[in-house]
């Protein structure tokens, strides 16, 4: 998805092309997965979808790339219908066996959107659901729950890190996942306010940077996703493009059109994602040390307007876009080796 849109680009392109870059994992977005299906096979049942994840699975060893995780298992938490509840937990079951061929240990489950139909009474129950069927596969795969700063009820990384503190219990295959836009997105950033930013950012930074680090145990740490975002001028206000009544809707426009990589300055980045990268990789909690001292896979996900451009030079420009992030991301936090 980070390097073109699922229905304008093709999938083994953006592999290939993510490999000659340099990089060594991709997270597969379901909506990408889907597309080649279809395109290869003419339909997406499940047969279909299990021959192309074996496909995939291929290419991606030729190419020297990890599938990370499968993700996103969209709007299931706290769904208040039975009957759609059960539909998707069978949905859930493809999922596994989708993630198995593909050798993704992670499958990432965003708190969902939706109001309509849904509740918090059972948020927990919903992913100690999903973390028992996964507990179950061969081998067990990882529900990685995720905060969206634009969700129906799980908007802060606190209140996911509540869902999956207590899911665990009986559960030891729950983790989290932190995303430097959802969580920068909720506390830093208003894409409304004239210099896109919340009252009392800095102080809100500093407040989340020591939770984060004091709460949160590594291991229940399941991948960290970085993007970076523009500053938009004029902000989204009445009139603009992005505009919407609601402001959880304000937040959702602007993280599905105007997400960046790392530090793309000269684009507007201003997202404080070396602070974040900071509480969640320095130190080792175990010796004392400020920070989660999480040491997995670090994953880029941008959602953006620009991967919608047709054409071959479009994911070039992104898959380009997205190693020069990461190198500047690297040198920023002094990370050599990685």
């Amino acid at each position: 998805m980070s390097m073109g849109h699922p229905s304008k680009h093709d999938l083994t392109r953006k592999l290939r092309k993510a490999a000659q870059a340099g990089f060594k994992g991709v997270e597969l977005f379901w909506d990408d997965l889907d597309a080649f299906c279809s395109q290869t096979f003419g339909n997406t049942a499940g047969g279909a979808l299990l021959k192309a994840c074996q496909q995939l699975k291929l290419l991606c060893d030729e190419l020297g790339l990890e599938v990370v995780s499968l993700q996103p298992f969209r709007n299931f938490d706290g769904l208040v219908d039975k009957a759609e509840k059960e539909q998707r937990l069978e949905e859930f079951k493809l999922w596994l066996l989708c993630a198995t061929h593909l050798g993704a240990g992670i499958i990432g489950v965003p708190a969902t959107i939706e109001k309509e139909g849904h509740s918090t009474s059972s948020i927990v129950e919903d992913i100690c659901q999903l973390s028992s069927l996964a507990q179950q596969n061969a081998p067990p795969i990882t529900v990685a729950y995720e905060n969206l700063c634009f969700s129906a009820f799980i908007e802060t990384w606190e209140s996911a890190w509540s869902v999956v503190h207590n899911a665990s219990r009986g559960h030891d295959n729950v983790a989290i996942i932190l995303d430097t836009f959802n969580i920068g997105g909720g506390m830093w950033a208003d894409p409304c306010a004239p210099e896109g930013l919340r009252p009392n950012h800095r102080d809100s930074l500093e407040t989340c940077l020591r939770d984060l680090a004091a709460t949160i145990p590594r291991h229940k740490v399941a991948l960290i996703q970085v993007a970076d975002a523009e500053l938009l001028d004029p902000p989204i206000q009445k009139g603009h493009a992005l505009y919407d009544p609601e402001s959880a809707s304000c937040l959702r426009n602007w993280s599905r059109n105007c997400r960046l990589f790392p530090l793309e300055k000269d684009r507007g980045a201003y997202l404080p994602i070396v602070e974040l990268l900071r509480a969640m990789t320095d130190g080792d909690q175990n010796s004392g040390m400020r920070g989660i001292g999480y040491e997995g896979w670090i994953s880029m996900e941008v959602f953006s307007k620009s991967t919608e451009t047709p054409g071959q030079q479009c994911v070039d420009e992104h898959v380009e876009r997205a190693w020069a992030g990461w190198i500047k991301l690297r040198e920023s936090m002094g990370w050599e080796d990685c």
